[in-house]
């Protein structure tokens, strides 16, 4: 059983009602690792989250980086500027984000998910943001439930070979699946980030995923300098029915993440 941890929930009251997405209660208690997340929920035509979400969304970039060839964010790792950890996303301004994952199985497009990392101040941070019409929560009671509903996962390795590699999944409401594996889907489910922070903002249609991991966790697993990244997203449509998002097409007939072609190079520098 894992250490217990306390997700406090803040509901910000304004002058329209607040979607809470069934939860009554500030906080509950879940079976987790250390981790602090911060969940916001609110109603985003208040705070104009909703003309954010859906601006230069029709943007469209490319398929993914080849294998081999290490993503332009590591020309602009370390910017000096702080971010906070809150699903608010205003520190982000100006960067040029990934814009839309692909479905390559059954829709044969792209989505309209933006998604960045930066390293700095000691930390790898990240951040997605959808657009979703469908959106469907877990019901949680451990941390295998994340797979249940709509969800954004990060996967990193030191080789291309996925000898050994770790992975985080993450909820709409900041619940956290995250495990180390072994290729081929040998997972160890009782190994956690010790410093992973999440904030997640959401409502009916849209939602953003924001977080960290420290650079010295990072080095402690031998994730620094050029390691592989996989950038991916669950949508459930239905009981059963859960179209596949990836930001690298990996060479598979059928969805699959957890094979080296589904991964890109990256450079994280301390």
């Amino acid at each position: 059983m894992k250490n217990s941890l306390r997700i406090v929930r803040k509901y910000f009251l304004f002058f329209a009602p607040l979607l809470v997405l069934g939860y009554s209660g500030q906080e509950r208690h879940v079976e987790n690792h250390k981790r602090f997340v911060v969940t916001y929920l609110i109603d985003s035509n208040i705070l104009g989250l909703s003309e954010l979400m859906n601006k230069d969304f029709i943007k469209q970039d490319g398929m993914g980086d080849s294998e081999g060839t290490i993503s332009h964010h590591s020309e602009i790792l370390n910017d000096p500027r702080p971010i906070i950890i809150d699903a608010k996303l205003d520190d982000w301004i100006g960067r040029k984000p990934t814009i839309g994952l692909t479905d390559p199985w059954d829709l044969k497009r792209k989505d309209r998910t933006r998604f960045d990392y930066k390293i700095t101040d000691g930390y790898f941070y990240f951040y997605f943001k959808t657009i979703d019409s469908t959106i469907t929560l877990s019901s949680f009671s451990k941390e295998s439930s994340v797979a249940e509903g709509d969800r954004v996962e990060l996967f990193f390795s030191p080789k291309s070979d996925l000898s050994k590699y770790y992975c985080v999944e993450i909820g709409l409401e900041g619940d956290v699946l995250d495990y180390k594996a072994k290729y081929y889907r040998k997972f160890n489910d009782k190994w956690d980030f010790k410093s992973l922070e999440v904030a997640v903002s959401a409502n009916d249609d849209q939602y953003i995923v924001e977080g960290r991991i420290s650079l010295e966790e990072l080095k402690s697993l031998k994730l620094i300098g050029e390691v592989y990244l996989g950038v991916f997203r669950a949508d459930f449509q239905a009981p059963g029915k859960v179209n596949w998002y990836t930001k690298t097409i990996p060479d598979t007939k059928t969805p699959d993440f957890h094979i080296p072609s589904a991964f890109e190079m990256i450079e994280i520098k301390m």
